[in-house]
């Protein structure tokens, strides 16, 4: 989320911000390096994953706008009604595996984190079921999740404690 990153960046101007930034789809890792590279006080590191609540390979939909682009195939029953552009149409599908953020923060020696910020179109709940106990080590969770599906299968946001979890 490009923009919230440069509201936390305003705040902290005295303050070195560690910023991990994770998608699947390398042309968004190198525009949002591009984007912050003259930043002095961002410590950016950016890898290369799809995350989701297990490690599994799925089919990954890339549509005509990528930042739609998800595991789940859109919910196009609903985006017609609610919708006149085409940023949710399926250009292609690729066969891609799936890492839980769990796996991930091992791999990289991530034990804890300040806020994690969440918006993977649809796999937002997926992806915090996937953490596990690794949960406790996390301070605030931002997740960008609608009150509608706008993803066949997407898990819906009831079954969360609103008290752990911050839905923008």
């Amino acid at each position: 989320d490009r923009d919230f990153i440069k509201i936390i960046l305003n705040k902290c101007k005295n303050y070195i911000v560690g910023y991990l930034v994770i998608d699947p789809l390398p042309n968004y890792l190198e525009k949002f390096k591009n984007e912050n590279k003259k930043i002095k006080y961002l410590k950016l590191k950016l890898y290369r994953y799809c995350v989701s609540g297990g490690n599994k390979k799925v089919n990954f939909f890339i549509n005509s706008d990528p930042t739609t682009s998800s595991y789940y195939k859109a919910n196009h029953k609903l985006l017609n009604l609610i919708r006149d552009d085409r940023r949710f149409d399926k250009k292609k599908i690729i066969k891609i595996k799936t890492l839980n953020l769990k796996k991930i923060f091992k791999k990289h020696s991530i034990n804890n984190v300040d806020l994690l910020t969440l918006c993977t179109q649809g796999s937002e709940l997926d992806i915090i079921k996937g953490l596990g106990k690794q949960l406790r080590n996390i301070s605030l969770i931002r997740a960008h999740k609608d009150w509608v599906n706008k993803y066949d299968n997407e898990l819906a946001c009831q079954p969360f404690n609103r008290s752990c979890c911050y839905f923008a």
